[in-house]
């Protein structure tokens, strides 16, 4: 049974209190080649460029390698 899609505030108001599980769900979201998680995440990075507050910059990171690498 596949976990539902939450609403884009949720994954939003879960990052910025610092929910990990959320963090989780939504980096889940941004990996997923689904059409339906790709734009919930696209949803879900835009809202938080504009919600975050000026004093928690936030900082992307990439990660790259070969399958099996050990990136996780």
């Amino acid at each position: 049974m596949r976990r539902p899609i939450l609403p884009t505030q949720t994954y939003v108001e879960g990052i910025l209190s610092g929910n990990r599980v959320l963090l989780g769900q939504a980096i889940t979201l941004v990996e997923s080649a689904r059409p339906e998680h790709q734009a919930r995440a696209r949803d879900v990075i835009a809202t938080l460029l504009l919600e975050a507050p000026p004093s928690q910059p936030s900082m992307r990171v990439a990660i790259t390698g070969a399958p099996g690498a050990g990136k996780s």
